[in-house]
C-alpha cells in the first residue's frame, strides 16, 4: 500500500509498551517525504528529509501508520507542515550540515525541536487557550512565520499542529463568522505572531466566543487536545480512539531496515467481529 500526503507515522517500542516518536508523511517530488521533529544528529529541529528516517535498529521498533478519514485535510496538514520544516537538501543547509559534522557540532532547524516544559507534566484536554494556541497556528502556517523559534516544539506537538491548522483552514474557509470584528481580528497578523503580550491570550479569545464551538467541531477528535501538552503517547491514544476519525491501515515497511531508501505500507488485517 501506497502512503497519501498527511499520513501520521509513530514509532512504538514494543518492549516498552509505547510511542516514542511522530512523523508526517509528505509528497516531494525529491525524495524528501517524511517531516519531523528530532533531536538527534547535525540537523536537529523540524526537518523534512527521506525515508531513511524511518530506519530501525532495534527489533522491538516499528512504525505504525494512520490515517485521517478526510483525504483532503490531511493533504492540508502535510502542506503546513512543508510551511514550517527545514529541507534536509537545502544547499546552504547541507553545506552548513556537512561543517558541522566535522566539528561534532549541531545545525538548528529554523523551527528548533523543544520538549514539553516541566510545568506540562500530565496532558490537558481542550480548553479554551488550546483553540487559540491552535489559530496561532493556522495563521502563523499562512503568513510563513515560524511555529515557535523560541523554545522549539516536540515531534507530537508539530504534527498535532498541523492537523489542527489544517482543519480551521479548512472551517474558516468555509463558514461565515458571526462577528464581523471577529473576522478582522482573525485576519490580523499581529495578533496571533506574539501572543503573550498583555493581554493578548484574553483579546483573542473573547474574539472566537462567538465560533468557539463550531471551530472545535471542525478539529478531529483525535486531534483534539491542547498541543502544548501533548506526548508522543498521548498522541497515539487520542488516534486509537474509536472516534478518533484516524484508522491505523498497517507498519512501514522497508527495503532495508536500517538504511531505507524505499518506504511502503503493509495493510493491517482487518479484525473481524
Amino acid at each position: 500500500m501506497d502512503f497519501s500526503a498527511g499520513d501520521i507515522i509513530i514509532e512504538y517500542d514494543d518492549s516498552d509498551d509505547e510511542a516514542k516518536h511522530a512523523l508526517i508523511w509528505v509528497l516531494d517530488a525529491n525524495g524528501k517525504t517524511v517531516i519531523h521533529s528530532k533531536d538527534v544528529g547535525n540537523l536537529q529541529g523540524v526537518v523534512q528529509q527521506s525515508v531513511g528516517a524511518l530506519a530501525i535498529t532495534d527489533d522491538d521498533v516499528k512504525y505504525l501508520v494512520y490515517r485521517y478519514e478526510d483525504s483532503t485535510v490531511a493533504a492540508a496538514a502535510a502542506w503546513f507542515a512543508t510551511r514550517w520544516a527545514t529541507r534536509s537538501d537545502d544547499p546552504m543547509v547541507a553545506g552548513m550540515v556537512k561543517y558541522a559534522a566535522t566539528k561534532n557540532q549541531v545545525v538548528k532547524a529554523s523551527v528548533p525541536f523543544g520538549r514539553r516544559g516541566d510545568e506540562y507534566q500530565t496532558e490537558e484536554a481542550w480548553t479554551a487557550n488550546s483553540l487559540v494556541r491552535a489559530v496561532r497556528a493556522w495563521h502563523r502556517g499562512l503568513a510563513g512565520v515560524k511555529l515557535s523559534s523560541r523554545k522549539g516544539i516536540s515531534c507530537s506537538q508539530f504534527v498535532t499542529y498541523c492537523f489542527q491548522a489544517a482543519s480551521l483552514h479548512a472551517a474558516l474557509h468555509n463558514m461565515c463568522l458571526q462577528s464581523q470584528d471577529a473576522k478582522n481580528f482573525l485576519l490580523g497578523p499581529q495578533n496571533f505572531v506574539a501572543l503573550k503580550k498583555g493581554n493578548r491570550y484574553s483579546l483573542i479569545y473573547e474574539a472566537l466566543k462567538s465560533v468557539e464551538k463550531d471551530l472545535s467541531g471542525c478539529i478531529p477528535p483525535g486531534m483534539l487536545v491542547d498541543a502544548k501538552t501533548t506526548d508522543a503517547d498521548n498522541l497515539q491514544n487520542c488516534l486509537e480512539r474509536g472516534d478518533s476519525k484516524f484508522k491505523c491501515v498497517g507498519a512501514v515497511a522497508t527495503d532495508n531496515p536500517k538504511k531505507p531508501t524505499k518506504a511502503w505500507i503493509e495493510a493491517a488485517e482487518e479484525k473481524s467481529d
